[in-house]
């Protein structure tokens, strides 16, 4: 019944989620490079139906739908500075996989991430990058530098770079005032809008019914299929 968990089913947000299913399986299966800006007020189901999603390419992914990928996920509300950012995506998407990688080595610079990333979706990767960029207006600068050099990497067809950014209002790449910027977050965008009372009433009855679903299972136990009569 948390807000964190992801549930089994996304009562109505069932249009979103094909939306953003049929982004990814697309651009991941064809390996191409693309951007897609989530926009909605907190509580909308946003970040719960990306998570969702991502679970469901790693199910594609398994079964052979789409070539092998990898996800990134970014938040900038946990950042302590917007360049900082480079750091993460660098550390998730290059590091932890680097023969250099030690648990306790320290990371390369923010700068030289950036630098590094750069080279990286320049040299055509061997696989795809899902790259979602939570709370994407926290990554703002006085120059905006650190969102045109996001954004500016999918520009490289060969990047192999699908980008999901997701902010609370729907015109953020206008607000910017960097028409750079605005041009390569495009004008792909999936707005999340405020569940109605009858939506709301529809998603809680959902939560309680799979919850007491699993109840009802830990009742029975393991073998409560089995028969209980003896040899």
């Amino acid at each position: 019944m948390q807000t964190s968990s992801i549930p089994t089913q996304l009562p109505c947000r069932e249009e979103q989620f094909e939306i953003l299913y049929n982004f990814c399986f697309e651009n991941l299966q064809m390996e191409m490079s693309s951007v897609l800006y989530v926009a909605g007020v907190p509580g909308t189901g946003k970040t719960a139906t990306i998570s969702k999603i991502i679970q469901t390419m790693d199910e594609c992914e398994k079964a052979g739908e789409i070539p092998g990928y990898k996800a990134v996920y970014c938040n900038g509300m946990k950042l302590t500075s917007p360049k900082n950012a480079f750091l993460e995506i660098y550390r998730a998407l290059i590091y932890e996989d680097s023969e250099d990688f030690e648990q306790d080595k320290p990371l390369p610079k923010p700068e030289e991430c950036k630098i590094k990333l750069a080279e990286y979706f320049r040299s055509k990767p061997e696989v795809s990058t899902l790259l979602v960029i939570d709370e994407l207006d926290l990554l703002q600068t006085k120059r905006q530098d650190v969102l045109y050099q996001i954004f500016d990497w999918p520009q490289n067809e060969d990047s192999k770079l699908v980008i999901i950014g997701i902010a609370n209002t729907l015109d953020l790449p206008e607000r910017l005032q960097s028409a750079r910027v605005a041009s390569r977050i495009g004008h792909a965008r999936l707005q999340f809008k405020p569940y109605t009372k009858k939506q709301l009433g529809k998603i809680l009855a959902s939560r309680v019914e799979i919850a007491m679903e699993k109840i009802n299972n830990t009742k029975k136990g393991p073998n409560s299929s089995k028969s209980s009569k003896k040899p």
